[in-house]
């Protein structure tokens, strides 16, 4: 190569909060440049170090995002324990403990009072906090939901998977899921300001997660099987003659 060149290091910075980041040659034994025609060596004539200006690391953040593998096909009235949404977080400059999540569940379609059963929040496939009852609501605003406690770490480039699971039974009373009026249901793990429920480890203070406005899990159709009764065609009206031992009286598509 003929001029001058511009040398660029690129590189992901997941951790380091509050430090200090700077590359920088040292000495001419960091730089080797071979002469492209007669594949000799050449020196650099540079005054070393050469370096970039240095960079702080920002305190510790954290995003939620709905994972690509969460629930999208129908889940079955009345089943228990069925995968309502699956969320992956993220922390990024150091490591950051969330100390508690708000779910909520949203059916806009109705305003027929609605609790789904035994809901609990899942963390990389082991349970945190208790399980209870989530009432819906047609919309959630910041910092509303019922809250969970779940005390989990996030290490930058290790994220976790946060799930939440719950029976499919309407458990107000009225039982809106199995007499049809409710049809669908949506998770949403409910974020936004004044929040302050994760640390991080090294900055210390409190951040909102999540930080962004609330994360919707997919729409879910809830659904049931049908079951059909018949007569067997092939099995006629029968004449008895008595006494008669495990006798066939019938016979039916189920």
């Amino acid at each position: 190569l003929s001029g001058s060149r511009t040398l660029k290091v690129t590189a992901d910075v997941i951790g380091g909060s509050g430090r200090t980041l700077q590359m920088s040659l040292r000495g001419a034994y960091d730089a080797s440049f071979t002469d492209s025609q007669y594949a000799v060596s050449l020196p650099s004539t540079a005054t070393f170090p050469v370096g970039s200006v240095s960079a702080t690391v920002n305190a510790g953040t954290m995003t939620i995002a709905k994972a690509t593998d969460s629930q999208a096909s129908n889940v079955t009235l009345g089943a228990s324990d069925v995968s309502l949404g699956k969320f992956t977080v993220n922390a990024y400059g150091e490591r950051i403990k969330v100390e508690t999540l708000k779910v909520g569940m949203i059916n806009a379609s109705t305003t027929a009072a609605l609790t789904i059963r035994n809901v609990r929040v899942m963390v990389n496939g082991g349970q945190v906090g208790s399980t209870t009852d989530v009432p819906y609501g047609t919309s959630f605003a910041a910092n509303t939901g019922t809250s969970f406690t779940t005390n989990f770490y996030v290490t930058p480039g290790t994220p976790a998977t946060v799930e939440i699971r719950g029976d499919m039974v309407d458990s107000n009373g009225t039982d809106s899921i199995a007499n049809g009026q409710i049809v669908a249901i949506q998770t949403v793990l409910v974020g936004g300001a004044l929040r302050a429920n994760a640390i991080p480890q090294v900055s210390l203070g409190t951040i909102n997660v999540p930080s962004q406005d609330n994360v919707l899990g997919n729409n879910l159709t809830i659904a049931s099987g049908s079951m059909a009764l018949t007569k067997q065609s092939n099995y006629g009206a029968q004449t008895i003659v008595v006494p008669q031992t495990a006798y066939k009286l019938a016979s039916f598509n189920l």
